[in-house]
C-alpha cells in the first residue's frame, strides 16, 4: 500500500504503543478444506434454486484460510505491498489465485460477506474476503436466527450446524459458524482492487497497494486460545494457491508486520507461512522435499533417485565403507584386509604392542622381556628404589 493508506489504517485501527516489534505473533496460516460439493448439493442448486449465473459443480472444493495468532493478538489488516520507490514492481504483491474459475453465488453472494445472508440459497459456498464474518444466519426456511456469523474451522464449531437449514443434501455435520459481533470490514480503500474474481467467472484475485481491515481490529472467536481469524473463502475446482502479507498487532498494541517475500520496510519480517501451496525445499540430490541428505562422508545418500549411499566414503585402508582407523599409532588399523593391528607400533623395549614405559627414574620398565624395574634407580644413599631424598 501507499504510505497514507497504511497511515489510514493503522492509525484509525491502534494506536502503537512503541517500534515495531520483533516477535513471532503469527503462528501459521490455516487452509481449511471446508466442503467438497457433492452431486446432490449441484442439483439442488441448479435444479431447485437455479438462482445464481454460475452452476454449481460437483467435485469443487470450498476453501477457509485462517490467520493463526498466539493468544491476545489482533488482526489489523491483510494486504499487498506498494511499489518501492524507484522500482518498477512490488516485491509483495497479494494474489489469490486458482487453476480454473472461482465459484461465486451472485444471487445473494458478494465479494464481502456483509450481502452474505441466504445460505441456504448458495452464499455457504460463495468466495469472498473477509475479517471473522461469514454472513447472516437464516434464510427463506428459516433455520438458525437472524445473527452475524464468525468463521471457525468445523472441528471447532460446538454449535452445530445452524445456518445451512440443511438444504445442502452432501452438506452434514457442524457449519464452521458462530455467532459474533464485529466491524464492517473496510477494503479497497484506493479503489483500485479488481474484485470480479469473487463476484464474477474468474481465476485471480490480486491487489497491490491495497487490502482490508476492520476498525478496530479483531481477535479470533477463541482469542485467549487458538484465536484464529478467517480472512477469505473460496471455491474451485481447480487448485487453490496464494500469497499474502498480513500485519498483526500484540496484547500491547506493538505492531508485528509479516510478509511473504522480501522485506522492503523497517519492522516486516519474511514468513514461509504466507505461500500457498508450501514452497518445496530441494534435499542435496535436488529432489523437492526429498529425503536424501549429506552423511558423514559428506556424500549425499538416503535418496530415491539411484544414488550410491557412500560411494565414495573410504576408511584409511582405501576400502569402501570400511571400518579401518588410523590407530594411537599413527597405524590404519582394525580394518578387514589384512592389515596388522599397529604392527609398527613398539614400547620402549621394542618389543610390538609391548606395555614398557619410561618409568619415574628415566628407564623402560614394566614390560614382558626380562628387565628389571627401575634396577638403577638409587635415592640418595644408594639404595635401589630408596625413599630418601
Amino acid at each position: 500500500m501507499k504510505k497514507n493508506i497504511f497511515k489510514f489504517l493503522l492509525g484509525c485501527s491502534l494506536a502503537l504503543s512503541g517500534l515495531v516489534a520483533k516477535a513471532q505473533g503469527l503462528e501459521g496460516i490455516i487452509v481449511e478444506e471446508y466442503h467438497t460439493v457433492t452431486q446432490a448439493d449441484a442439483d439442488f442448486y441448479n435444479n431447485d434454486l437455479g438462482n445464481g449465473s454460475f452452476p454449481l459443480v460437483a467435485g469443487m472444493k470450498v476453501y477457509r484460510v485462517y490467520v493463526d495468532m498466539a493468544p491476545g493478538y489482533r488482526m489489523i489488516q491483510v494486504y499487498g505491498d506498494p511499489i518501492p520507490q524507484g522500482g518498477s514492481s512490488t516485491l509483495n504483491p497479494l494474489d489469490i489465485t486458482t487453476t480454473t474459475t472461482f465459484w461465486n453465488d451472485d444471487n445473494f453472494g458478494g465479494e464481502t460477506p456483509g450481502q452474505t445472508r441466504r445460505f441456504d440459497e448458495g452464499t455457504m459456498f460463495d468466495s469472498y474476503i473477509t475479517i471473522n464474518t461469514t454472513g447472516i444466519s437464516g434464510g427463506t426456511a428459516g433455520c438458525g436466527s437472524n445473527l452475524q456469523q464468525f468463521g471457525v474451522p468445523r472441528a471447532n464449531d460446538t454449535n452445530g450446524d445452524l445456518t445451512s437449514c440443511g438444504v445442502f443434501p452432501g452438506f452434514t455435520g457442524p457449519d464452521g459458524n458462530i455467532p459474533g459481533t464485529g466491524p464492517t470490514l473496510t477494503y479497497n480503500i484506493g479503489g483500485t482492487a479488481d474484485l470480479s474474481a469473487f463476484t464474477a467467472d474468474a481465476s485471480s484475485f490480486s491487489v497491490v497497494n491495497e487490502g482490508w481491515a476492520t476498525v478496530p481490529p479483531m481477535q479470533g472467536v477463541d482469542p485467549d486460545g487458538t484465536n484464529r481469524v478467517l480472512i477469505f473463502q473460496v471455491t474451485t475446482d481447480g487448485d487453490l494457491s496464494f500469497h499474502l502479507c498480513v500485519d498483526i498487532s500484540d496484547p500491547n498494541q506493538n505492531l508485528e508486520r509479516y510478509v511473504w517475500n522480501q522485506a522492503q520496510d523497517p519492522g516486516q519480517q519474511v514468513s514461509p507461512f504466507l505461500t500457498f501451496p508450501v514452497a518445496a525445499v530441494p534435499d542435496c540430490a535436488g529432489v523437492p522435499n526429498g529425503t536424501a541428505s549429506i552423511d558423514q562422508c559428506g556424500v549425499c545418500s538416503g535418496g530415491t533417485t539411484g544414488i550410491t549411499p557412500n560411494s565414495t566414503c573410504l576408511d584409511c585402508n582405501g576400502t569402501i565403507n570400511g571400518t579401518a582407523s588410523i590407530d594411537q599409532c599413527g597405524v590404519c588399523s582394525g580394518g578387514t584386509t589384512g592389515i596388522t593391528p599397529n604392527s609398527t607400533c613398539l614400547d620402549c623395549n621394542g618389543t610390538i604392542n609391548g606395555t614398557a614405559s619410561i618409568d619415574q627414574c628415566g628407564v623402560c620398565s614394566g614390560g614382558t622381556t626380562g628387565i628389571a624395574p627401575n634396577s638403577t634407580c638409587l635415592d640418595c644413599n644408594g639404595t635401589i628404589n630408596g625413599t630418601a631424598s
